[in-house]
């Protein structure tokens, strides 16, 4: 028994650095005016590595990590209402068996920084999780950035200073106005009916108008460059 005790006594001597080399981190919340106390954060938790070593905050702020192997890790401290700094946490069998130092999300954690910080770790909030939006007041003026109400404004306008611009036109502007006006209302109208023959035969109308006011512009022409001959005779 002796000998077995004494065995097994000798078998465990080359495990025991790696049994020893465990060790608590430590440090306080430091309450501020954004963190008040205990009450505000009552369920939080400071975690190594995203919860793989952890501990609770006591009612004094301190807390602490117990059997921390040696490595390094990302300290943070899980709050819903509050946000917290994150750290670089070296532990180490040779002195100081920990080492705090700074750390930014996205930056790789080697080589560490030359800036240390003061052991046991000190962290405060450094601002408060907002999870709702504040509704914003009714203001009259945002909708006048609205596309539609612009396109609402100007229609507006024009059917506004429609009549003032008929009242100066002359009369054969009006009449032609008018019959414009009422061809674009006939075209509509047999849209909506599904009347393809009436929608054939005021285009087929327009068509012929138009190619009848283009002889007409061709003769004016042609009588302007005899006139102008029988001067130069």
């Amino acid at each position: 028994m002796v000998r077995f005790t004494a065995t097994c006594v000798f078998m465990s001597l080359p495990l025991l650095p790696l049994l020893v080399a465990a060790f608590d981190v430590t440090g306080r919340i430091k309450w501020n005016d954004i963190c008040h106390g205990y009450q505000d954060i009552p369920d939080a938790r400071v975690v190594l590595d995203d919860g793989r070593w952890f501990g609770y905050v006591r009612r004094d702020g301190r807390f602490a990590i117990p059997n921390v192997d040696e490595g390094t890790y990302t300290l943070s401290v899980v709050s819903h209402d509050f946000q917290f700094d994150q750290l670089r946490i070296d532990v180490s069998t040779a002195e100081p068996h920990v080492s705090v130092h700074a750390y930014v999300p996205g930056v790789p954690l080697f080589p560490a920084p030359p800036v240390s910080f003061i052991y046991p770790i000190v962290l405060s909030a450094r601002a408060r999780n907002s999870y709702f939006a504040r509704r914003e007041a009714f203001n009259p003026l945002d909708m006048l950035k609205s596309p539609m109400m612009l396109m609402m404004l100007v229609t507006g306008g024009l059917l506004f200073a429609t009549p003032y611009l008929m009242a100066n036109m002359d009369q054969e502007a009006l009449s032609e106005v008018k019959g414009r006006q009422n061809k674009l209302l006939a075209a509509q109208n047999s849209i909506q009916n599904m009347d393809i023959d009436g929608l054939a035969n005021l285009l087929g109308a327009e068509s012929n108008s138009t190619k009848s006011s283009k002889p007409t512009a061709a003769t004016a022409s042609t009588s302007g460059k005899g006139k102008g001959k029988a001067r130069k005779r």
